[in-house]
């Protein structure tokens, strides 16, 4: 399924809600696979933290030490 984003550039993207959160969960759709195969997860078992690096390093985020400072701030924010 391929989701339409309303909206043609991305900085008008990111100041509307609805287009914002479609670009979003299409980005994590489209690379959580990778992420869970570099954890040896399913993509159904990721977490939190293994998005949120996915989303700061790009779609080979989940694997990259350069991440783990990331992975540390929101742990810290989060509580985690």
């Amino acid at each position: 399924m391929q989701i339409m984003l309303m909206l043609s550039d991305w900085k008008s993207c990111s100041f509307d809600e609805t287009c914002a959160r479609q670009c979003i969960s299409t980005y994590m759709m489209r690379y959580a696979g990778i992420c869970a195969r570099e954890l040896s997860k399913s993509p159904q078992d990721l977490t939190c933290l293994d998005l949120g690096r996915l989303h700061n390093g790009g779609p080979h985020g989940c694997s990259k030490t350069s991440t783990l400072a990331y992975d540390d701030a929101m742990r810290a924010k989060c509580g985690l």
